[in-house]
């Protein structure tokens, strides 16, 4: 994924380092929720 790949901290998650023989994918669903605040 490169666009994911370019963000430093969150792109070492989305980088293949060539050592593993398996392909993997990590697929992070990021959900904003609205806290009510009285």
């Amino acid at each position: 994924m490169p666009l994911l790949g370019d963000i430093p901290w969150l792109g070492q998650l989305f980088r293949h380092d060539g050592k593993e023989d398996e392909r993997r994918e990590l697929v992070v669903f990021i959900t904003p929720r609205l806290v009510a605040t009285e």
